[in-house]
């Protein structure tokens, strides 16, 4: 063997540089799978987010207020509704459970009533579940919220022609845990 010839690295080298090269690809390996744990966590949260409704939405933001309130209807036995609002978000929704079916050619109405007037508020049909429906206006001071039951679209009248089945009155409310 010539002088000139290079010399086979050592055991010690070799094992080295091998446990260096496993080293590196279990802790790629593991960065790999930390980083796609978080954007599956971060694409889910986001998908969430657009994935509420308006009414459901609104309703996450009030219960996170710090001036959350509710009121809930005087119900024995039949549907049960409850009015959440903030006034610092100035936001109100009313979730209700237990509604009637409805024929095809009706729909639930919301009213503001007063002594002085009644208001249709909002008007909805409701899906599978509880009904959460943003009201896209507040009731003034006295005013209380009532459900009833109307023609679609609406009477000719403006006025309430069908059953009432919820009655809330806002001045009853309470605040909500963590208050």
């Amino acid at each position: 063997m010539s002088d000139d010839a290079e010399q086979a690295p050592s055991t010690d080298a070799v094992q080295t540089i091998q446990r260096r090269t496993w080293i590196r690809g279990i802790v790629g390996v593991v960065g790999a799978i930390v980083v796609l744990v978080v954007l599956g966590w971060v694409a889910g949260s986001i998908s969430n987010h657009f994935a509420l409704s308006p009414g459901e939405a609104a309703l996450a933001a009030i219960e996170d207020a710090p001036d959350a309130r509710v009121a809930a209807a005087d119900s024995l036995g039949g549907p049960e509704a409850i009015v959440h609002w903030s006034d610092g978000l100035d936001q109100a929704v009313l979730v209700a459970r237990g509604l009637p079916d409805l024929a095809p050619d009706q729909e639930f109405a919301v009213w503001y009533v007063s002594e002085e007037a009644t208001t249709r508020i909002v008007a909805f049909i409701p899906g599978t579940g509880p009904a959460t429906v943003l009201l896209p206006a507040r009731w003034a001071e006295g005013e209380i919220v009532r459900v009833s039951i109307e023609p679609q679209g609406g009477s000719s009248s403006g006025e309430p022609t069908g059953e009432t089945l919820l009655t809330i009155d806002p001045a009853q409310a309470v605040g909500i845990e963590g208050e």
